[in-house]
């Protein structure tokens, strides 16, 4: 008799009336199926190494990638595109004097000649701007 359950198939040994499992479904492992791929692993047996790139987190069950703060991209392996930021690269720099901001911060890169940090925000927007 087999038995399905939400992370493999299970078969009972009609002589001992043992269950055991015959096959973890994709993205699980171990005696009883109770474990999820190991990080860096991922698919059917957790037989898969997963290609995410900058410290981004690896589905078990389909290998897709989960971006840190600063990267984008299928495996996470471009930076955030100049005047953007952070998760998704969803926040915009708005720096003066300055080449671009840190893709994970949002801190400027001051321009030779200036320094300094200068915070201000849009309250109505709530919006933090970093200058030069």
């Amino acid at each position: 008799m087999q038995r399905e359950s939400t992370r493999g198939l299970n078969r009972t040994n009609k002589l001992t009336n043992v269950c055991t499992v015959s096959f973890c479904f994709t993205g699980w492992q171990g005696i009883d199926c109770s474990i999820l791929c190991s990080s860096g692993t991922w698919g059917l047996g957790c037989n898969q190494t997963c290609l995410c790139a900058n410290g981004a987190a690896c589905d078990p069950i389909d290998g897709s990638c989960t971006c840190t703060s600063g990267w984008r991209g299928e495996r996470c392996q471009q930076s955030c595109p100049d005047g953007t930021y952070g998760l998704e690269c969803r926040e915009r720099c708005d720096c003066n004097h300055a080449d671009g901001c840190d893709p994970v911060s949002g801190f400027c890169r001051c321009l030779p000649g200036w320094t300094g940090e200068s915070k201000t925000s849009d309250i109505i927007t709530s919006t933090l701007y970093f200058h030069c």
